[in-house]
């Protein structure tokens, strides 16, 4: 993840910053003015013949309100990726929900699930800042979502609930 990522949904000036440098990076222009304010990203892959369920499973890719260490001890600060944002910070995993999320989808076997998955990469989910643009972004037609979320506990835990998103 980028280490100039902040809270909630970008200003005007920090998104033509972010359109700057993808434009840099090649990124087309039709694909930029299709993307428009939305900083999140909707990516879908068919299993099987890809008959139903189409199931989403949304990732958190913001920032927290959390001052991150700035001691040289911290694997961020010594290697140079520490958030640029002296008070925010990747601090409920992120980085690691973005990890899992890539992970599962590249380790599905299509022998066990026959359908659509969809992962949703939200930023600005606390509070709500970034669930309207990503309901606008292809996430309308699922037939079950799940949230991938990590914690401090030590160990493996997998809670599941039911409720609606």
């Amino acid at each position: 993840m980028a280490v100039d990522k902040g809270l909630g949904v970008p200003d005007e000036h920090e998104l033509a910053t972010v359109r700057a440098r993808a434009r840099d990076e090649g990124v087309p222009e039709e694909m930029l003015g299709e993307m428009g304010d939305v900083t999140g990203l909707v990516a879908g892959r068919i299993y099987g013949d890809g008959t139903e369920p189409v199931v989403g499973v949304r990732v958190e890719s913001g920032a927290l309100e959390q001052m991150e260490a700035r001691d040289e001890s911290h694997i961020p600060m010594r290697d140079g990726f520490v958030s640029r944002h002296s008070e925010e910070m990747h601090a409920c995993g992120h980085d690691e929900h973005t990890a899992v999320g890539i992970g599962r989808e590249r380790e599905l076997d299509e022998s066990v699930f026959n359908g659509t998955l969809k992962l949703f990469f939200q930023p600005a989910e606390e509070g709500g800042r970034g669930t309207i643009p990503m309901s606008k972004s292809g996430v309308d037609d699922l037939d079950a979502t799940l949230r991938l979320g990590l914690d401090n506990r030590t160990g493996s835990h997998c809670r599941i609930r039911s409720s609606p998103v």
